[in-house]
């Protein structure tokens, strides 16, 4: 209903949905804004108020982070963000950063073999 009042009087309508574009905003805007804020808060000093939505930590802690920006926290500083505990939800254990994590877009790498020992067949 609201949809077909809006059409008739700004005449506009979305364009339809798309398996293509709900997983480009998946990945360009839901799955980077969350890695952003869950980046922030596996910092030293930062933390998530659950009732607000917002990343938060001292000044001091604030201040040497928007010089660099990282993790976006230019925008962090000053925006909540909603999402957190479902995206956490969603993306718990699915993002790998360490060593030896899956990058779809390099090559398969070997296991690393250890060396076996042989068994003894002695009994004593």
């Amino acid at each position: 209903m609201v949809k077909e009042h809006l059409e008739q009087d700004v005449g506009v309508s979305d364009p339809p949905k798309t398996e293509e574009k709900c997983q480009d905003h998946w990945t360009s805007k839901l799955k980077k804004d969350w890695h952003n804020v869950y980046s922030l808060l596996t910092q030293s000093g930062f933390f998530f108020y659950t009732v607000t939505h917002w990343v938060s930590a001292t000044p001091d802690v604030w201040e040497l982070l928007l010089k660099s920006n990282q993790c976006n926290a230019c925008y962090w500083h000053k925006h909540c963000y909603p999402h957190y505990n479902d995206m956490l939800y969603i993306n718990k254990g699915i993002i790998a950063t360490e060593d030896g994590a899956y990058h779809p877009s390099l090559p398969p790498q070997p296991p690393a073999t250890t060396e076996s020992q042989p068994v003894s067949e002695d009994t004593a």
